[in-house]
């Protein structure tokens, strides 16, 4: 998971119905290299990644990198809509990767607000939804792997 909720917070969410969306880890790859159209995107996932979308407050988007030769490399992009921000979560920070990382981010971020206008226009036609290119996108300050074989989760004993 992106980050651990306190009891605080889960319980927050379960009373008002606002809930955490988890975006497919093959949704980046369908976009960038197959040209996925958000239309398509709700009928192959909608039902159940995009259900309950318009009631999200964290949108969590898994992103894959391929590295030099057959290394690959996973990162996280955290959609926060109440805060307007983006967080682009990654233990593997590469300045040589630093720039297509954020492209393939901000290319996602395009792709998801025309989802979730498709999406807000089927379930919830009253409401507008959230314009993502209009939020800052961030880079926290997270723990960094050792090397590019471990996941960057350190276990003590």
């Amino acid at each position: 998971m992106a980050c651990q909720l306190s009891l605080e917070e889960v319980w927050r969410d379960v009373g008002d119905g606002r809930v955490v969306c988890y975006l497919p880890a093959e949704l980046q790859e369908m976009v960038i290299n197959y040209g996925m159209t958000s239309k398509k995107a709700l009928e192959c996932y909608g039902a159940k990644f995009l259900a309950r979308a318009h009631t999200c407050r964290k949108v969590c988007l898994p992103m894959k990198d391929a590295m030099d030769g057959d290394a690959v490399h996973w990162y996280l992009a955290v959609i926060m809509l109440d805060d307007k921000q983006v967080h682009l979560l990654d233990s593997y920070p590469s300045k040589k990767r630093q720039r297509s990382r954020r492209n393939a981010v901000v290319t996602m971020i395009e792709f998801l607000d025309g989802l979730f206008e498709d999406l807000y226009r089927q379930v919830e036609p009253t409401l507008d939804p959230p314009v993502l290119e209009k939020f800052s996108l961030t880079i926290p300050s997270i723990p960094e792997q050792r090397h590019e074989s471990d996941s960057g989760v350190w276990v003590c004993s």
